[in-house]
């Protein structure tokens, strides 16, 4: 387990232990975060929302299964912190979406994740301004970090 994700569980599991599991007020007033990610892998999606389940505290995850499903989710929902798309996707691809979010909502920060990665795509998405960048296969842990460092969350 990578050192912030290996922290926070120690920071839930002490926190779990000193007020019984309930929410501190520290963090009553806190809005939680809202995250997006966006794969046309559906059991990939599930998987990520099963391993980010213990930071619900921290973050909600909300999917999508293509670029089209994530502007519709995006226009109607303005509280989206973070979008985390992947690159190759049927109706809307990764490079359409980033697009509309640079220009419909800039302050929006986004990760591209594929498993398609060459030098020029990693070049191409620095130029877009992403938040990063993650290569296929995925680890949890990497995906936890990343998100935490994207929404600045910190934690005790």
């Amino acid at each position: 387990m990578t050192e912030p994700a290996n922290r926070i569980l120690e920071t839930e599991r002490a926190s779990d232990q000193e007020t019984g599991g309930r929410i501190g007020p520290q963090q009553k007033n806190a809005r939680i975060k809202e995250v997006l990610i966006v794969d046309d892998e559906e059991p990939l999606l599930l998987s990520i929302d099963d391993g980010l389940r213990i930071y619900k505290r921290y973050f909600t995850l909300l999917t999508a299964t293509n670029g089209m499903e994530a502007v519709k989710l995006m226009k109607t929902k303005s509280s989206i912190d973070l979008v985390i798309t992947d690159l190759r996707m049927p109706k809307m691809d990764g490079f359409e979406l980033l697009t509309y979010i640079k220009r419909n909502f800039p302050h929006t920060p986004t990760i591209l994740m594929t498993a398609y990665g060459t030098p020029k795509i990693e070049m191409i998405t620095k130029t877009m301004g992403l938040f990063s960048y993650l290569e296929k296969p995925l680890d949890i842990n990497v995906i936890a970090d990343n998100i935490f460092a994207a929404l600045d969350i910190k934690h005790q």
